[in-house]
């Protein structure tokens, strides 16, 4: 034995002395042969173990096993300590006495000190746990433990006041998860659980609403986890913190700027917000309009660049009064978009906080080019005044000018609608159409002239999109703002704006309607996702694949290195010593039974291998049923006696036969059998019936076994499933018999 770690020894039985030693062991201890022949190998253990060790070692001895196992930990040579275990087998004399031992020595030191850690660990674990029960019932957040079906097992108080619960609902059981949540929320639990279910020790957080017991709603923000065994089914740990003021207040923030942004671009007055340093943060449609600027170009500070250059120096005014917080007031002149120079007059003013800082700057920019027009129009109109006396005839052909002007103006609009894509649309407060573009007709099937005046109920419009439309134009007139939906009519997808429009007392006047063909964005989301949900399928097939390839080698590793060991060890016995007749008999049948066992394990995947690549062929002939089916009961009969199984063969007396491959034919049957011989426990029933069923042979075999878990019989045809796949797992076998039965029973046109 060469091998690291390893040694082997023979040792007088009665007196424990060593007769010989290998060279690895002497290595391993770090002494000579001639230091260690003729010492007591227990002398070298520790004093806390020589006792033990020692007494294990005579109690075996006196017992008179066939083997021995001691584990003890020796000083080596050099002061170092190594943990060893002793596997030996007693060689015995003429009287069956126990004369000599043969030790084979392994190193465990890695393995005790891995054990030590793990010790280690599960404490580390337990101290943890007892920081985890501090923090859940300090109620510094609200903290439950969940159960797969839904029942919360364990909250602190925090938690049970977040949800409105008390303790005694909590011990009755009624305190749950999945209870008291709006159905439109329940997807993200639903999601939450199968990331758990996939594999995930956490969900990612989510918000959800949950329903009190008082008729309150609270908003929450949910995380959470398995337990650290990592099952789903073991349950796990949530934490839940109280969103609800922060969500109201943040609403409450939109609104507010919502409204403030509605003010600033519903008056011709340009408006601009600023921060403490004068960058941009808003600018009104109005001065975006006058500047030809855009929000973005505002931001980085191209706001600069629309002020005239003779202008731009007194801009310094500004950044004077940011160090001063003294408000701002100056006539500036802009460039505007369309070429034209806007003279405009700024004002602005600081915006402090509570404690009197400044937080930002808020400013008006009041276009002052129609003022300046206007008082030049009217010192024009006092000079054309006075030359309209003469000449009346010209200003009767300006105001037609202007009327023209108006008029073309008016075509490019009506233009410009008729040619939009989009149908474009207004309802009175009573939802009549009062006003609708050509496009409805490519959409509809209908001209314009048929929907004015009607309402949606009074058309050929699909009900439910009219109740849609009717729902979001009261909602509109409610709040103020525009509404959306999305329909479908025919095989498109629509999705239309519902703007109210106010009249001077701030009442909805009318609705505008814009309708738009969102079709191809709506298919290009399906594809998406179906694109995504393929990528995740297969993804999934890769990885079952990946595991059940893990399963097979781990199987067929430990399925080679059972007899394998067995083998080696009988062959280590007869070098060792002139071997007795009995010990020669005995251990060539072991070493014959478990080569056998390679053998056909070798012999059974190169079947799935022929059948895998479609090389299986059959020696087709005549077959006597009866008689294969016998043979493969003799195959398996040694072993049916060993477990004390009773098995009764039924079979018609009239004569079966049938064309097909005897070899093969007997190998389903073998299969069968076995397996049922090898999952019948000690002393139960195995009944196998071989009858005529119509033009075809019908081959049974029933047994008293523990039978097929319902949720492993769609695998149970798949190459290497096995529905105990565990190393500790009881029965030997490669999990590919019923899988070669399957292909050769098929490929004799049969079914199983």
């Amino acid at each position: 034995m060469r091998s690291p770690g390893r040694g082997s020894a023979q040792i007088d039985a009665p007196a424990g002395r060593l007769l010989r030693v290998s060279g690895s062991l002497c290595r391993l201890l770090g002494y000579a042969e001639r230091e260690l022949l003729g010492k007591r190998l227990f002398d070298l253990a520790l004093p806390e173990d020589r006792t033990g060790s020692l007494a294990a070692w005579r109690s075996m001895v006196e017992a008179g096993e066939e083997e021995l196992t001691v584990e003890m930990r020796c000083r080596c040579k050099d002061g170092g300590v190594r943990a060893l275990q002793l596997t030996g087998v007693f060689v015995r004399d003429a009287r069956d006495r126990p004369y000599r031992v043969v030790v084979f020595v392994e190193d465990i030191t890695e393995r005790r000190r891995a054990e030590e850690r793990a010790l280690a660990a599960e404490q580390a674990l337990a101290e943890s746990e007892a920081r985890m029960q501090r923090l859940f019932y300090s109620n510094m957040a609200p903290m439950a433990f969940w159960m797969p079906d839904g029942r919360i097992v364990q909250a602190n108080d925090a938690y049970l006041q977040l949800v409105g619960c008390t303790r005694e609902e909590l011990a009755a059981g009624l305190v749950r998860w999945d209870s008291d949540v709006l159905p439109e929320e329940r997807p993200a639990d639903d999601r939450a659980r199968a990331e758990l279910l996939s594999g995930r020790w956490t969900f990612a957080p989510f918000e959800r609403t949950h329903l009190r017991r008082d008729g309150t709603r609270i908003r929450m923000l949910v995380s959470g986890c398995l337990l650290p065994a990592g099952r789903f089914e073991d349950g796990g740990f949530v934490l839940a913190l109280d969103m609800t003021a922060l969500r109201r207040a943040e609403a409450a923030f939109r609104q507010s700027e919502q409204v403030f942004r509605a003010i600033g671009d519903s008056i011709d007055y340009g408006v601009w917000v600023t921060d403490r340093e004068g960058r941009s943060a808003y600018a009104s449609e109005a001065f975006l309009r006058m500047t030809g600027l855009t929000q973005a170009q505002c931001s980085e500070g191209r706001w600069l660049d629309a002020i005239h250059p003779d202008d731009r120096h007194e801009v310094a005014t500004f950044w004077r009064c940011l160090r001063t917080g003294e408000p701002y007031e100056k006539e500036l002149r802009y460039l505007g978009a369309d070429g034209a120079v806007h003279p405009a007059l700024n004002r602005a003013v600081p915006i402090r906080d509570e404690r009197g800082e400044i937080t930002a700057w808020v400013g008006l920019c009041l276009d002052i080019g129609r003022l300046k027009r206007t008082e030049e129009a009217l010192r024009e109109s006092e000079r054309r005044l006075l030359a309209a006396l003469d000449d009346a005839e010209r200003v009767i052909a300006e105001r037609e000018r202007l009327e023209d002007e108006l008029r073309r103006r008016e075509r490019q609009l009506a233009s410009l609608m008729a040619n939009s894509p989009d149908v474009i649309f207004r309802l009175n407060p009573e939802m009549r159409c009062t006003f609708t573009t050509s496009a409805v007709e490519a959409v509809t099937g209908f001209p314009p002239e048929y929907y004015l005046g009607k309402h949606g109920f009074e058309t050929l419009l699909p009900r439910d999109m009219c109740e849609a439309s009717e729902a979001a134009c009261r909602e509109a007139q409610r709040t103020g703002k525009q509404q959306r939906i999305e329909f479908t009519l025919g095989e498109r997808r629509y999705r239309t704006r519902f703007i109210p429009e106010l009249g001077p007392d701030g009442a909805v006047e009318s609705f505008m309607g814009i309708c738009e063909d969102v079709t191809a964005e709506r298919l290009a989301e399906e594809e998406r996702q179906k694109l995504l949900e393929s990528e995740r399928a297969a993804r999934d097939e890769a990885e079952r694949v990946s595991r059940v390839k893990d399963d097979f080698v781990a199987t067929l590793s430990h399925e080679l290195r059972s007899p394998i060991n067995a083998i080696l060890g009988w062959a280590r016995i007869l070098r060792s010593r002139p071997p007795e007749p009995q010990a020669l008999a005995r251990g060539l049948e072991v070493i014959e039974r478990n080569a056998r066992l390679q053998a056909a394990m070798v012999s059974e995947l190169l079947d799935m291998s022929r059948i895998v690549s479609g090389k299986l062929r059959l020696d087709v002939q005549p077959v006597d049923l009866p008689a294969v089916v016998q043979g493969a009961f003799e195959a398996v009969k040694l072993a049916a006696e060993a477990k004390g199984l009773t098995v009764v063969s039924t079979v018609e007396p009239e004569p079966l036969s049938l064309k097909g491959d005897p070899a093969r034919l007997q190998q389903v049957a073998w299969n069968l059998l076995s397996n049922a011989a090898k999952f019948t426990p000690a002393g139960g029933r195995i009944d196998v019936v071989l009858r005529r069923a119509g033009a075809h042979a019908e081959l049974s075999v029933c047994d008293t076994g523990p039978g097929i878990a319902p949720q492993f019989l769609p695998h149970l045809f798949e190459r290497f499933r096995q529905a105990d796949a565990s190393s500790t797992r009881k029965h030997g076998g490669l999990g590919i018999g019923l899988s070669i039965v399957k292909h050769l029973v098929e490929l004799h046109g049969g079914t199983v």
